[in-house]
């Protein structure tokens, strides 16, 4: 989707006025030399691009803050780091903003995504703060996602999809940076029309890999740890374009030489078993119905994923047919699951519409790319993938991501520099 340069007047009218009550964004600002930058997150430590204690570490000298926005009041999730305990839980708008008020950085670093509905606050944050050096970090963003997908996101809500397109052209043209998890030339074409500066990180490698249990079977052991819901089972095979998985997962039963575990991120708690968005997966893979080939697992814990992807072999990637529409978010975006096996050591396979993930797979042989859809050339790759090979060009892999991301810091940093040493603004 191309974004046009959005009406500011419009934007300020809207979040200035209604939303704050008439308030004068002008009363929030004056000029100090005094440098601080606050995090703001919509989601939990796992849906982070940048790692928060990275963050903390590499602007220690900006006196980082976190605040977890939660309209929902959706908990936060203690994950036992240190910063976890000064994490400032907010619940409104308005809470947000005066929050903002009382810590007065002059960056702030906020976090978005289509998943939490929260990239409407770009705008609630750039008119209130005008002169802030503002970052926005998008862990996909709405725009590029096609219509179907996104009524399916906000559950038919026309007023909240404009409100996150009109955050996404806020952000692409107001902010300061944008941070994103995306490249490929098609994204390089793509971000050539955007007015903020963007950087890449690459998210979840703050880990070390897990040493890998020797296999003592035949068995090739594949580990599929993504969102999926059952859609395409009481919608129809082949129906969730970008989402199909079933046909992958089939392949697996009756197979003597290859297993499957499926560990669904989407899939929190035992009450939602009964729920049709998952009764019909796990009645469809109770291991009695594919006689231990395919086995399904509700969400655990990444740590705890990390753990036990050092039971598996390889970790899978494909989630596409031969006839899917493929969207921009998934040309461009490395997809969680990914990550997760890059981070555990798992060798990848992946569908070829995952563009520039799995440009980034065949280029550092770090895995097998098959076609969209071919289930023949899929199960092979599972049997025959050499890997150790594939694992080494894994390991060279991870460490250009995170030689990769040392440099977007650094670019970070400068941007930052920019705008602090010109203004000096902070909230007031």
């Amino acid at each position: 989707m191309n974004l046009a340069s959005p009406d500011m007047s419009l934007v300020a009218r809207k979040y200035g006025e209604n939303r704050l009550a008439g308030r004068d964004p002008a009363e929030n600002l004056t000029s100090v030399a005094a440098q601080k930058i606050v995090i703001v997150n919509t989601a939990n430590r796992p849906w982070a691009v940048v790692d928060s204690q990275a963050l903390f570490a590499k602007w220690a000298e900006l006196n980082p803050e976190e605040i977890y926005y939660s309209p929902n009041s959706r908990p936060f999730e203690d994950t036992s780091l240190p910063i976890d305990k000064d994490m400032q839980i907010v619940e409104s708008e308005t809470a947000l903003t005066e929050a903002l008020r009382v810590a007065k950085p002059s960056i702030v670093f906020l976090r978005v995504s289509p998943h939490t509905r929260s990239e409407y606050l770009v705008c609630l944050i750039r008119v209130c703060f005008p002169q802030v050096c503002l970052l926005v970090e998008f862990y996909d963003a709405s725009c590029l996602f096609d219509d179907t997908a996104l009524d399916y996101i906000y559950a038919g809500d026309a007023a909240k999809q404009h409100a996150a397109l009109e955050g996404c052209a806020v952000a692409f043209f107001q902010a300061d940076g944008l941070i994103l998890k995306m490249g490929g030339p098609a994204y390089e074409s793509w971000i050539g029309g955007i007015h903020a500066p963007a950087v890449t990180f690459f998210p979840s490698l703050e880990t070390q890999a897990q040493i890998q249990k020797p296999n003592q079977t035949k068995a090739r052991r594949a580990l599929f740890a993504g969102s999926i819901s059952a859609r395409e089972l009481t919608h129809g095979i082949g129906s969730v374009h970008g989402a199909n998985c079933i046909k992958y997962f089939d392949t697996f039963s009756g197979q003597e030489f290859c297993s499957l575990g499926i560990f669904n991120a989407a899939h929190n708690s035992r009450a939602e078993d009964t729920s049709t968005k998952f009764s019909a997966l796990m009645n469809r893979y109770k291991a009695v119905n594919t006689k231990g080939y395919v086995t399904y697992h509700r969400a655990v814990p990444r740590q705890k994923l990390l753990q036990l992807a050092s039971s598996y072999d390889i970790g899978i990637c494909c989630t596409h047919y031969a006839d899917d529409h493929v969207m921009d978010v998934t040309r461009f975006g490395l997809p969680n699951k990914m990550m997760t096996y890059i981070d555990a050591g798992l060798p990848i396979i992946i569908d070829d519409r995952y563009e520039y993930a799995a440009q980034l797979v065949k280029s550092f042989d770090a895995g097998v790319v098959v076609p969209a859809g071919d289930f023949q050339r899929f199960i092979q790759a599972v049997q025959d993938i050499d890997i150790k090979k594939a694992a080494a060009g894994l390991a060279n892999l991870k460490r250009h991501m995170v030689g990769e991301n040392f440099k977007s810091f650094e670019r970070l940093r400068h941007l930052t520099e920019n705008k602090r040493f010109s203004e000096k603004s902070t909230i007031e």
